[in-house]
């Protein structure tokens, strides 16, 4: 299998798409002061190191949160700061989440403590067969295997429960209405994509380009769920290659919050359930699900 053409991150020059933003958050600060070097620092000197561009970063994070408050698209976001497309560029959207949010816990940390509690959901909740049998192979090989194997099998299977409920109207080309239901595929599919070479990745990402539509964060995996081989986060006109499924949750996570993005509505209540149970962050923008609600009351009295 042949790696990826670069390490880290693949780049185009310029942002194909607009992703709009919608006011996920509405947190006010007041930008720092005397941080015009830093500014022009991180717009103009390409030279700058990444330890540079970190410690830079840090300084002008409440600056670059209320700028981005005042987007209305990422496009312009990632053509002002081009920073983050970087091959660590994830790191810098951790730092601006961090300043954000800075009560939220790790998410690796959050799995280590939680995981045997959402196995024991999936186990009493999981119906269909071939969600079962995947279920199955993870019980039986749990001591055995690594981290990104049960936690690429647990976040997939996590749709099974969270059903999507959310209902879309479009219109054809005649002005009829159709109404669009997700499926668990749907969900599935809005998360995290399964392909069985570097080739159908890069062929993945090529199609979702040209389609010329909002590209939101989703993970890209070579290989399955039981043996997620490489992974990538795709987002816009970037991609990042990270090593660890929590990693990639966590990279994805973060940007939504971040640069203000909707979660998809095929996905949006196993996002939710990864928001509230995993990081502890609640909204007043966090739409209200029986399922969810109920279940997470469950979780977090046992």
């Amino acid at each position: 299998m042949r790696s990826l053409k670069i390490s880290g991150l693949v780049s185009i020059k310029e942002p194909t798409v607009k992703t709009i933003s919608h006011g996920r958050h509405d947190i006010e600060f007041e930008p720092e002061d005397d941080i015009t070097f830093f500014l022009d620092k991180i717009m103009y000197d390409s030279d700058c190191s990444f330890p540079e561009l970190e410690h830079m970063w840090k300084q002008t994070t409440k600056h670059r949160l209320c700028e981005i408050r005042k987007t209305s698209s990422t496009a312009e976001i990632l053509q002002k700061w081009k920073s983050y497309s970087q091959p660590f560029g994830h790191r810098l959207i951790a730092i601006d989440f961090n300043i954000l949010y800075p009560d939220c816990p790790d998410l690796k940390c959050s799995l280590d403590v939680k995981f045997q509690k959402v196995i024991k959901l999936l186990n009493e909740q999981t119906k269909d067969p071939a969600s079962k049998k995947l279920l199955q192979n993870l019980n039986d090989n749990i001591t055995t295997i690594g981290e990104n194997e049960k936690h690429a099998v647990l976040f997939y299977l996590l749709h099974t429960i969270f059903v999507p409920t959310t209902k879309k109207i479009t219109r054809d080309d005649n002005g009829k209405k159709n109404l669009i239901k997700y499926s668990i595929k749907d969900s599935q599919d809005s998360f995290m994509i399964f392909k069985t070479s570097i080739a159908e990745i890069e062929e993945y990402i090529m199609k979702r380009r040209s389609e010329n539509t909002p590209i939101q964060p989703i993970i890209l995996i070579c290989g399955t769920p039981n043996k997620p081989k490489e992974i990538i986060v795709l987002f816009d006109c970037i991609q990042f290659k990270l090593f660890s499924i929590s990693s990639a949750i966590g990279v994805c996570f973060k940007m939504f919050h971040t640069f203000n993005l909707d979660y998809p509505l095929q996905s949006s209540i196993v996002w939710l359930f990864i928001q509230k149970y995993f990081y502890l962050l609640n909204t007043k923008y966090d739409k209200a699900y029986h399922t969810l609600g109920q279940i997470l009351s469950d979780l977090n009295h046992e």
